[in-house]
């Protein structure tokens, strides 16, 4: 599944050609752009399967990292999450608070949501 979210550049054009490749890739545009987030959630809506992997097109997450956390899972993992990297925007202790704040709020409301258990570094108890 791949998200193009408005790209002014020829995004939208690749997806068509590696669609027409792989036949099973889904793909989908955005009609402005409205963010990440938004993207993400569009790409939710529209896949099937037991694993959703998330990845930005800067690759700030690398691929090589997937086999591992298709391990974590086949280990039982339901949920997981990895240690961000906070932009030090208001000053490091504070960014990491609010980071680890935000992070145990969404692991709470996931948990309450879906009765799944949550394993990582922000899973909140």
């Amino acid at each position: 599944m791949l998200v193009d979210d408005c790209s002014q550049d020829e995004t939208w054009a690749v997806l068509g050609q590696l669609k027409g490749t792989y036949p099973n890739l889904k793909i989908a545009r955005l009609l402005r752009n409205s963010g990440q987030h938004n993207a993400i959630l569009c790409g939710f809506t529209l896949v099937t399967g037991d694993v959703i992997v998330t990845m930005d097109d800067d690759l700030q997450n690398p691929p090589e990292e997937i086999p591992k956390l298709v391990e974590a899972i086949d280990s039982g993992m339901t949920w997981l999450s990895e240690p961000m990297t906070p932009k030090n925007t208001l000053g490091p202790e504070t960014s990491v608070a609010v980071s680890l704040t935000i992070c145990n709020v969404a692991s709470l409301v996931f948990r309450a949501i879906s009765n799944l258990p949550v394993s990582g570094p922000f899973a909140a108890s």
